[in-house]
């Protein structure tokens, strides 16, 4: 018989009672997760990987405290975020991190990021290439933090606002309308890029 999977809270309270095996399934579970999040807010390697790192580290050394007052997945992202913020407050230079939106393989993402532009008008992923990405890399990380993490979560990570608002720890109203405003600044950017995009195959063309 296939035993159950067990729940996040049954692994922590099996770390809770000294069983370090149970923390090392739960680092499996979200290892990956937590460093793609980390990675597409600040697009350093280097850096995103010891930020994981430490973020399971400070996991690990304070779950003996965890109250279950909300989900381990949702205070790990939260150790994550604040371990973010840090980061950058220290960095203190913006330009240092370059938001890496997505490799050429998730189509998804991209497809979230075109949602503003008529489908009869998309270009494909190759002819936007390289420097598409590169634009709303720049883009994104031009924007304050506060809306930059949720275009994270949302747009490149596909959580729902209900995942995300629980997950940063705020309302679903502020995520709603903190991604609405969010997109206002980005979709213009994407319509005129697709745009030029469309006038340099006419050209082509002629």
């Amino acid at each position: 018989m296939v035993s159950p999977i067990p729940s996040d809270r049954d692994l922590f309270r099996r770390v809770q009672k000294g069983d370090a095996g149970a923390f090392e399934e739960f680092f499996d579970r979200y290892s990956s997760s937590i460093l793609n999040y980390v990675y597409r807010m600040i697009g350093d390697w280097q850096a995103a990987e010891d930020i994981a790192q430490e973020t399971f580290i400070r996991a690990f050394r304070h779950v003996g405290s965890f109250r279950f007052e909300s989900e381990p997945k949702t205070w790990l992202y939260r150790i994550a975020t604040n371990l973010l913020r840090n980061a950058v407050r220290k960095r203190n230079k913006r330009s240092e991190y370059q938001v890496r939106l997505f490799p050429m393989d998730e189509e998804e993402s991209a497809n979230r990021l075109l949602e503003g532009v008529d489908e009869s008008q998309r270009p494909d992923r190759q002819a936007m290439g390289r420097e598409f990405e590169r634009i709303l890399q720049e883009a994104i990380a031009s924007l304050p933090e506060r809306l930059r993490v949720v275009v994270v979560m949302c747009d490149i990570q596909n959580h729902s606002y209900e995942e995300a608002a629980v997950l940063l720890g705020i309302s679903y109203d502020a995520i709603r309308q903190r991604h609405s405003r969010a997109r206002a600044r980005l979709d213009p950017l994407v319509k005129r890029f697709v745009r030029d995009i469309g006038h340099e195959s006419e050209s082509d063309v002629s």
